[in-house]
């Protein structure tokens, strides 16, 4: 499928980014817990504040293996979640699973 992506250099201007598109949500936001300025968790944590898990899907990429950030993100609602190095098959089936033909 074919697809339009944006990227943002840290979690702050990620979260500009999605609060200017006036109710006009992307389809799934990968997000790197990693991120320079606001970290991934809260970056996700804020986005929660404004969006549903079903109006917003995230889907979690990481180097952790800290299976309390897994939680974390759990609790937060996070659509999925991917390890680093990434698999590319691994992210297009979540990917497909939560964007519609």
């Amino acid at each position: 499928f074919a697809l339009q992506v944006e990227i943002a250099k840290n979690g702050d201007e990620a979260l500009q980014r999605l609060l200017a598109k006036n109710g006009a949500t992307p389809a799934v936001v990968l997000l790197d817990l990693q991120l320079p300025k606001i970290g991934g968790i809260s970056l996700l944590a804020r986005l929660r504040q404004r969006f549903s898990p079903a109006a917003l899907p995230v889907i979690i990429l990481s180097s952790s293996d800290n299976p309390g950030d897994f939680k974390l993100c759990q609790e937060l609602g996070i659509s999925g979640y991917l390890s680093k190095p990434l698999d590319p098959s691994a992210l297009q089936q979540q990917l497909a699973a939560l964007i519609p033909p």
